[in-house]
């Protein structure tokens, strides 16, 4: 689920101001994680912004539409016996 929320991120930064996956990736960096490396204290921040009820609740009242894309596009590369996955390019297919 995290990995989505990053390609998604990445996509939305490509589909408004970046030119490439490798640009986008830099601008977030830059304009987002850098300026609090060193300050942020990550475990806090996990602890009161991201384990939480609200987004908890966000992640739960949105399953539907997550689990209908990922079941529509994914597991397209599943064998019998194996857990379900999502691959990168299945999920730029959503996109595109």
């Amino acid at each position: 689920m995290k990995k989505v929320c990053f390609y998604f991120i990445i996509n939305l930064l490509i589909a408004k101001e970046a030119k490439s996956k490798p640009e986008a990736i830099k601008m977030l960096m830059e304009k987002n994680l850098m300026p609090f490396y060193g300050e942020l204290d990550v475990q806090k921040w996990r602890y009161e912004r991201y384990w939480n009820e609200e987004v908890d609740n966000i992640f739960k009242a949105h399953f539907p539409i997550f689990d209908f894309l990922y079941k529509t596009f994914g597991c397209h590369y599943l064998k019998p016996g194996d857990k379900p996955f999502m691959m990168v390019d299945e999920f730029e297919n959503i996109f595109t």
